[in-house]
């Protein structure tokens, strides 16, 4: 929720968002291998579409931090090849999960394996003094 609160109504627009139920016996629907999030940047007639992943971590452990398993990174690369569009991991570490008290936004290209220590993170560490995602469309990369 957190996140997709942070996009601006007038310049977003959510074009998907994955339900990631699961049954008793732990079955699910195809798209939860997708990313969370489909959002198309709305600039005059345009649109520039990219993906979410949002993930959520107490803290490091051992100064390094498990995103997402092998295979769900896979999996959305696959998606971004697929689909000819960018796709993020949006990490909040820290804090709550509707108020994390670090942010990183890794592209999914630099996620391979699905976990990275604090120092190869850091790159891709966003102030959180910002109140809004920004994506730039010509570098294809999202801030905050």
């Amino acid at each position: 929720m957190w996140v997709a609160d942070k996009f601006r109504s007038d310049l977003f627009d959510l074009m998907h968002w994955s339900g990631d139920k699961r049954t008793a016996n732990g079955r699910s629907a195809t798209s939860d291998q997708e990313p969370d999030m489909v959002w198309n940047l709305k600039l005059t007639n345009k649109r520039y579409p990219f993906a979410v992943e949002c993930k959520w971590r107490t803290d490091f452990i051992q100064g390094r931090i498990d995103m997402a398993k092998t295979y769900q990174v896979k999996n959305y690369l696959r998606y971004a090849m697929d689909e000819d569009i960018p796709v993020f991991i949006v990490l909040g570490v820290g804090g709550k999960p509707k108020a994390p008290s670090d942010l990183y936004i890794v592209p999914i290209e630099k996620a391979m394996g699905g976990v990275l220590s604090f120092a190869e993170l850091q790159p891709y560490r966003q102030p959180m003094k910002r109140m809004s995602f920004y994506y730039d469309e010509d570098a294809k990369s999202l801030s905050y």
